[in-house]
């Protein structure tokens, strides 16, 4: 019994004094933790450009298909604006790489990536919960201008019972698109992002 709490007190002096990280250590103790995270992120976002590209592949091909003109109009416009989401997305994998690989301290690079992503996701989510009534209204106004084409003067402002249904529907669905929206972004963004502040607060500790 007195050798085991002699192991014990020698284990307490031996972790007592053992010398601290230096600066430069736990730089790149925590350069390689946050790089994980990043990795992910960047992946993410590399998914996202695929699923984009994708989507204009296929607006592309229902713009020029037998459809409607005003079917044909609506992708091909939502195509246009997808690629300048292409770009945008292409622009924060770029600039998180560059910033990963930076010789520039850690707590700054780790600042610029976190308030670089939360501003990112922040915009991501409000354009999701706004796209969906903007959708419908882009939508509504083409088959109106059909409908005026074919002589028919027919307006929801006229019919206030399909009109009150209507904005209840988008109000709805606006509600079940920002749940979505914010699990999604979650998912791909919102718990790395919440891993990079935890090391930056670790380093704010340690410094």
């Amino acid at each position: 019994m007195e050798l085991d709490d002699l192991k014990y007190k020698l284990k307490q002096q031996a972790d007592r004094e053992q010398p601290s990280l230096s600066p430069e250590a736990l730089a790149a103790m925590l350069q390689k933790k946050t790089q994980t995270q990043l990795d992910k992120i960047k992946r993410s976002l590399v998914f996202e450009i695929i699923f984009t590209t994708c989507f204009i592949i296929a607006c592309a091909a229902l713009s020029f298909s037998n459809i409607s003109w005003y079917t044909r109009i609506y992708f091909l416009t939502f195509g246009v604006l997808s690629i300048g989401m292409i770009a945008l997305l292409y622009y924060l994998w770029k600039r998180i790489d560059t910033l990963s690989n930076d010789a520039l301290p850690v707590k700054n690079n780790l600042e610029t990536l976190v308030h670089i992503l939360k501003s990112f996701a922040k915009r991501y989510l409000q354009f999701s919960v706004l796209l969906l009534p903007t959708c419908t209204m882009y939508a509504l106004m083409l088959v109106q201008i059909e409908k005026q084409k074919e002589g028919l003067n027919i307006s929801l402002f006229d019919q206030p019972v399909k009109l009150l249904i209507l904005i209840a529907s988008i109000i709805g669905l606006m509600f079940l698109a920002y749940f979505f929206s914010k699990y999604y972004i979650r998912k791909l963004y919102g718990r790395h992002i919440a891993q990079l502040e935890a090391s930056m607060a670790e380093l704010n500790q340690e410094v």
